[in-house]
C-alpha cells in the first residue's frame, strides 16, 4: 500500500478592499461567472471522455480563458 506524504510550503495571502458587503460581491462575481456545467462534466467521466473533449467543455465554458493554476514549479514525487 502507498504510504501518505506531504510537503510543507509557505502561502502568501493577499486582502483586497471590496466596495460593499461580502455578499454584495458575492452576488457581483456570481453574475460574472458562467454557471458550472455538472451534469456534462459528469457525462464526460461516465462516458469514459478523451481529456480533449474535457477541454472543449472548458473552453466553452471559459469565456475569458482558463484560471491560471498559479504553480510555479513541478511537483514533488
Amino acid at each position: 500500500m502507498p504510504r501518505t506524504r506531504s510537503a510543507d510550503y509557505g502561502v502568501t495571502g493577499f486582502d483586497a478592499p471590496l466596495p460593499g458587503t461580502f455578499e454584495e460581491a458575492v452576488r457581483r462575481h456570481e453574475s460574472l461567472v458562467p454557471d458550472h456545467r455538472a451534469g456534462e462534466v459528469r457525462a464526460i467521466v461516465r462516458f469514459g471522455g478523451s481529456w480533449e473533449s474535457a477541454l472543449a467543455l472548458a473552453a466553452g465554458n471559459a469565456p475569458h480563458g482558463p484560471r491560471p493554476s498559479g504553480r510555479t514549479r513541478e511537483r514533488r514525487s
